[in-house]
């Protein structure tokens, strides 16, 4: 894909793993255009709207689908989410 390493770096300044964010999105800006950088601020927008709205109305993810994501899980950090720690509606 194309930009993909300039794009993961706005990704993590937009949601608050780096602090360079002035500085990325310049820098894809610079590497393609303004439109560009906005359609992937609106994706990175609403994928944390999602994410936010599934935790915050408590969505249930079945341990089996938990642990079908293996190493990922951790790596992404998924059991911080509140959702994490409901394996199903009757917990």
């Amino acid at each position: 894909m194309p930009h993909a390493g300039l794009l993961g770096r706005f990704v993590d300044a937009a949601v608050g793993q780096a602090s360079d964010l002035d500085d990325v999105r310049a820098e894809l800006v610079a590497a393609t255009d303004e439109a560009f950088m906005i359609d992937a601020a609106a994706v990175i927008g609403a994928f944390e709207m999602m994410t936010r709205v599934a935790d915050g109305t408590g969505t249930v993810h079945p341990e089996a689908r938990m642990e079908a994501f293996g190493p990922v899980r951790e790596a992404l950090g998924l059991d911080d989410y509140a959702s994490a720690r409901r394996a199903s509606p009757a917990d």
